[in-house]
């Protein structure tokens, strides 16, 4: 498809909602200030709202010599313009809405006008003078800004090709929101812990498997063995020893097999349950940092304090391995805070004997109360005045999306 062509896709979209007179209007009108801006000589379309041959012609000339973009913008400038113009005088139609159709109708509906639900968002209307050299009237409007569509100006002259466009204006008194910088940098963190965690947790499953399969083969070696013994009791004792049906040194080698086999089984059981308790203890670890990055103010020590808890309720082995991987990451921590982030040595040792603090105090109060809520069990860690908000919530959904 040429770019005449979608031009003309693009003005017939226009024209289904503000009739065809309209829509050919405002394409002039746009090609106008695009020749003028560029010294072109205007080229002329069908005003009667038909896209005949000189409306073609148009097309094919100004695509050849402006970009898409560009024609589309001045397009849209021109349908906003003409609106204001032709109806800002007119108290039966509220240009407001009119405004809002043609940006609505362009695919831009990010403007908030007059009447929206909205009261933090102003809407100021810019004069803009086109062309590289605008008439002494038009220049000594350009830029200028009104409050209102009652102070916008008519055209100065005949065959003005100036512009109004609506833009938003917020309050001063509004503090910049970054919450979406915010919720991105939240993001990125949690990202870097669940690659963490979940390399840890693959690592752990992984060891898991191993063990599970080893034990499942000296299971079936020992199940093997047994019946060898079953099949070979009923003649042990029974022959002399330099008989040929003698069976007792193969009993007693069996037996001895079996024996180290039973050993190594009961090793290999021992170890399936810590690696089970470190899997907990990491994803434990993970839902409290989580919620650590998504809080608000100085809460560092209570989600320290609070995954430390859990972990500890679960027993002994949970516990050591929660306290190894919190020296771990405070070490690792205390590094990038020095060598990335420029910290002074100081306030990075000291933001770590506080977070182990947290995490000590954290580990002795769950092990004490295995059965309450460690975020009851730490609230004397939260800051004076911890921010309400839909944290739990959040992190709920989060840790449902991560699968944890």
């Amino acid at each position: 498809m040429t770019n005449a062509q979608q031009i003309l896709d693009y003005m017939k979209t226009h024209s289904r909602k503000f009739g065809s007179e309209q829509s050919t209007k405002d394409l002039q009108s746009a090609l106008n200030v695009l020749n003028r801006q560029h010294g072109n000589k205007s080229a002329r379309i069908e005003i009667d709202g038909k896209y005949g041959v000189q409306t073609h012609a148009a097309l094919e000339s100004a695509a050849a010599q402006y970009s898409l973009k560009d024609i589309q913008t001045n397009i849209k400038r021109a349908a906003v313009s003409n609106v204001i113009f032709d109806t800002k005088n007119n108290k039966r139609i509220n240009t407001e809405k009119q405004i809002e159709r043609v940006y609505n109708n362009f695919g831009e509906s990010s403007i908030v006008l007059e009447g929206s639900v909205s009261k933090d968002v102003h809407v100021k209307y810019v004069w803009q003078a086109e062309g590289a050299d605008p008439c002494e009237a038009c220049a000594a409007l350009d830029g200028t800004e009104y409050d209102s569509l009652d102070d916008v100006p008519d055209r100065p002259h005949p065959n003005c090709l100036c512009n109004v466009c609506a833009k938003e204006d917020k309050n001063d008194d509004e503090e910049e929101c970054h919450c979406w910088d915010e919720i991105d940098a939240m993001i990125a963190g949690i990202d870097e812990l669940a690659s963490e965690c979940e390399n840890m947790a693959s690592e752990v499953e992984t060891d898991i498997a191993d063990i599970e399969n080893v034990a499942a083969e000296a299971e079936d070696v020992v199940a093997q063995m047994d019946e060898k013994l079953a099949e070979l009791e009923p003649e042990v004792g029974k022959h002399l020893p330099g008989c040929g049906n003698n069976v007792d040194a193969e009993y007693d080698k069996i037996q001895e097999q079996k024996n180290n086999h039973m050993i190594m089984l009961r090793d290999l059981m021992s170890l399936h349950a810590p690696c089970l308790a470190q899997l907990v203890a990491t994803h434990n670890l993970m839902r409290n940092f989580i919620a650590l990055l998504a809080s608000h103010g100085d809460m560092d020590k209570y989600w320290h304090s609070v995954a430390n808890c859990d972990n500890a309720q679960l027993g002994i082995v949970t516990e050591m391995h929660s306290k190894a991987y919190c020296d771990y990451k405070e070490a690792h921590d205390s590094h990038v805070q020095v060598h990335t982030h420029k910290q002074s040595l100081e306030d990075a040792l000291r933001d770590s004997i506080n977070d182990q603090k947290a995490n000590s105090l954290g580990r002795e109060r769950g092990r004490a109360n295995p059965t309450c809520d460690c975020r009851e069990l730490m609230r004397d860690q939260l800051p004076p005045n911890p921010t309400e908000s839909t944290l739990p919530r959040l992190i709920d959904n989060i840790l449902y999306y991560l699968n944890i």
